[in-house]
């Protein structure tokens, strides 16, 4: 069956046992370094029919993390730049972050990365064989759109054949941008995806914030039997002065990058940066 500007595949209805944890619960022990292959594994890919689940995975620090634990593509280090920018410049939130977006949008691009756990791509694709529904949703850019799935491509990590542009949603990548909520987001997800609907829904996130938006949006949906909110932690604290150092190594070593150069040519926030950078030497 096929949907407007939504998900390609057959409809099936059969139910999954309700897992032992609930709606209201959030876990917090899942890790970087094989714990969420081994959490999908264990408690996720056992079931044999997964045609009425819904699998969000959240891209940064949840699938693919920076090369190096450098936290320069962080959701931590984005948030701190952006609390910088306001308080030095007196910006709102969405004039924040289309000031700083050029010079992260080229981090997003340009920092190499590796996958939080290497079985990643290989539990995706039995998740799918077996009728689940998985999604990447990022609050990366529009923009980032081809990018992402062009970087995520090279580690064979390949979501449901899911496309609506007019929401920035393309082979089950959905960028939301930094602007919306994740809860709000999810809500229009499952509208576009109507009128297939889901008993369970996972949702990985390395941001605490993301679960309870989602968690506190979905709360009422009568058709949900589960819901299992995963916090994806990192062992190594964030640290803004090594991370901004890591920023300024970055910036350095993509100055002969014509690519680079381009998407930051006179870019107001990435002079003030390499300005503060220069006085750092």
């Amino acid at each position: 069956m096929k949907f407007y500007c939504a998900l390609l595949s057959a409809l099936l209805v059969i139910i999954l046992p309700k897992p032992s944890f609930t709606a209201q619960s959030i876990r917090e022990n899942a890790t970087l370094n094989k714990d969420i292959g081994y959490y999908i594994f264990k408690e996720i890919s056992k079931s044999k029919d997964l045609s009425n689940t819904l699998i969000l995975f959240d891209i940064d620090d949840t699938l693919i993390t920076k090369e190096n634990v450098t936290f320069i593509g962080s959701s931590s280090f984005y948030d701190f730049m952006k609390a910088g920018v306001i308080n030095t410049h007196k910006l709102t939130n969405e004039a924040a972050d289309r000031y700083i977006k050029a010079l992260f949008n080229s981090i997003y691009k340009y920092l190499p990365v590796n996958l939080t756990d290497p079985i990643l791509p290989e539990l995706i694709d039995i998740l799918k064989k077996r009728g689940a529904t998985v999604i990447g949703f990022t609050a990366r850019q529009r923009a980032l759109l081809e990018n992402t799935i062009d970087q995520l491509a090279k580690f064979k990590i390949r979501f449901s054949n899911i496309t609506c542009l007019d929401i920035g949603i393309k082979h089950g990548l959905y960028t939301i941008g930094p602007q919306m909520e994740k809860g709000d987001a999810a809500l229009k997800l499952l509208d576009l995806l109507k009128p297939k609907t889901f008993k369970h829904l996972v949702f990985f996130d390395d941001r605490q914030q993301n679960l309870i938006s989602v968690k506190n949006k979905l709360f009422s949906n009568k058709q949900l039997i589960s819901a299992n909110y995963i916090q994806i932690l990192n062992a190594i604290p964030f640290d803004s002065g090594l991370t901004f150092d890591s920023l300024c190594r970055f910036i350095e070593s993509n100055q002969d990058n014509p690519d680079f150069k381009a998407d930051v040519l006179n870019d107001s926030f990435t002079k003030e940066v390499y300005a503060k950078c220069q006085l750092k030497k």
